[in-house]
């Protein structure tokens, strides 16, 4: 079976939520450039808002419901069938949890 396509929409942030957290007053371009500059840059809030000239206190609103990338995935799913998570568990140590035993399998620890 063919998997669909995400809509054009997937990702986008929903009507609810932005009407809930009110106006952001940063445009979308000052948004942009001061995510860059605090998360990529490094840079602290005071040097970020004086690089697009804005204050603070509206640098830290309009970046405190930015998405960031996490650095490193925390976890994820494996979709694997019935017969591979059975072997999993007959092969698991005594009291190990699954995803030790899939770290073992793949040499990673």
């Amino acid at each position: 079976m063919a998997s669909k396509r995400p809509a054009p929409d997937a990702g986008l942030i929903s009507p609810r939520t932005v009407a809930a957290r009110g106006p952001i007053p940063l445009t979308a371009d000052q948004r942009r450039h001061a995510k860059f500059l605090r998360f990529e840059v490094g840079l602290d809030f005071p040097a970020v808002a004086a690089a697009i000239g804005r204050s603070e206190a509206e640098v830290r609103h309009s970046l405190a419901n930015a998405r960031t990338r996490r650095s490193v995935e925390k976890r994820v799913t494996a979709n694997i069938s019935p017969a591979a998570a059975a072997h999993l568990r007959r092969i698991a140590l005594p009291g190990e949890p699954v995803w030790q035993t899939i770290n073992r399998v793949f040499g990673i620890i």
